[in-house]
């Protein structure tokens, strides 16, 4: 019969951190490869074996430390790391997590920068970050399949263009239930360089929030999307089922990117914008419910900003529920072979094509919030050729401007159009 003799080793710090750890000889199962803690102004690095790797008082420094022997994993326990305005940088694939919100990397960033292009495999989860708003919390460089997960971004003041989160380069990330608090005016910014830029994103089940109502004053409206994904060199990002009660100032999404999905997600604001505002081709917005607040633009715009004349193709806006005074229309479009469909609106001003050709507008219920209202649909500009079928407008009026137009049995606030 074969016996089993077990070792039991106790290591003791000269450091003398109060913990002290008794452990199996060699690697415990499922063990970080290290561990980091905090006790009063001190910390410390524990390796897989328990033995002590690191010890200072400086955080941002033993974080660097253990971060250079490029370690599979990091566990950060329960405490405040004070980064000190300072950005730690990891190479190479590593999965990093801590005990939630009690676990905080404060005043600075933690940048993924990994020796060569789209590395797999880095996850993020469980931790708190908080930082003024000048600061880049968490920046993910040239990864692809990473995960970012059940982290709290707060920021403790405004800044103009700073994302707590920064995709650059990335593809096949994982953004998912995070929770963006506090001063925020740029939670997510989803950029890149030519040849390389990023695709298939999914931003997935996050809370966008901000606090107080005054802003800094800003010049572009990017610079206060929840979300803003730069183009041309991203493209295919899915943000679906997110909760966006913003600052009434903040807008929502700001993409110029091809190909994005953005469904079934709850928000509220747009105070002097839209909330979502798509400036390419071939989007498919569908299925959000949307709380306009006084003063905004509209819901969902997709057009060129800079050039109306410069037409967007192959977009589906569909099954949206939009609700709230607006000052430009609660769907605006300069598009060509574009669907508009089963959208239920409440507003001021209901759908508005400019300069657009060749489009369905199909199935949408556009109701007027007061008795006198400026439009339900609207055709402007050059606008031609479209073809509006089953719409029901009431407290509102539909108007076209395109001689090739045609209305087919639409209601018209009183009066059923059959041909027009």
């Amino acid at each position: 019969m074969a016996s089993l003799i077990s070792a039991t080793f106790v290591y003791v710090f000269a450091v003398s951190p109060s913990s002290t750890f008794t452990i199996s000889s060699g690697i415990y199962p499922g063990a970080p490869t290290y561990t980091i803690w905090r006790e009063g102004s001190n910390y410390f690095a524990k390796d897989a074996n328990g033995v002590l790797a690191y010890s200072g008082t400086v955080a941002y420094t033993l974080i660097q430390d253990v971060f250079d022997q490029n370690p599979q994993s990091i566990f950060f326990k329960e405490g405040t790391y004070d980064l000190n305005g300072q950005t730690v940088t990891a190479t190479a694939p590593i999965i990093i997590w801590g005990e939630g919100k009690n676990s905080i990397l404060q005043g600075g960033t933690l940048k993924m920068v990994p020796s060569f292009i789209w590395n797999y495999g880095t996850k993020i989860s469980n931790l708190g970050f908080e930082s003024a708003g000048s600061v880049t919390q968490l920046w993910l460089n040239n990864l692809t399949h990473a995960v970012v997960s059940n982290i709290i971004f707060t920021k403790t003041s405004y800044a103009v263009g700073v994302p707590s989160l920064r995709l650059t380069n990335c593809s096949s990330i994982k953004v998912e239930y995070n929770w963006f608090d506090g001063f925020n005016m740029q939670c997510l910014r989803i950029d890149g360089t030519p040849y390389v830029g990023g695709a298939f994103d999914t931003i997935i089940f996050n809370d966008f929030g901000s606090t107080g109502v005054e802003f800094p004053s800003y010049t572009n409206p990017w610079d206060i999307a929840a979300i803003y994904v730069q183009g041309p060199y991203n493209w295919a990002v899915t943000i679906s089922d997110n909760i966006g009660y913003l600052n009434p100032k903040n807008i929502f999404v700001y993409s110029e990117a091809t190909r994005m999905t953005i469904n079934n997600n709850r928000l509220a604001g747009g105070y002097n914008n839209y909330m979502i505002d798509l400036q390419e081709d071939t989007n498919t917005v569908t299925g959000n419910h949307i709380s306009l607040v006084n003063d905004a633009k509209g819901a969902i715009a997709i057009r060129y900003t800079n050039n109306l004349e410069l037409v967007r193709f192959y977009n589906l806006i569909d099954g949206n529920e939009i609700q709230g005074a607006n000052s430009e229309a609660a769907i605006f479009g300069v598009l060509q072979r574009s669907v508009i469909a089963n959208n239920v609106i409440g507003a001021t001003r209901g759908i508005k094509l400019t300069n657009s050709a060749y489009n369905v507008i199909q199935g949408n219920t556009v109701c007027g919030m007061f008795e006198y209202q400026f439009f339900g649909f609207n055709e402007t500009g050059s606008s031609d050729y479209n073809i509006l079928v089953g719409n029901w407008v009431r407290l509102t009026y539909i108007y076209k401007s395109g001689v090739n137009t045609r209305i087919t049995a639409c209601y018209n606030d009183s009066a059923w159009i059959e041909h027009g």
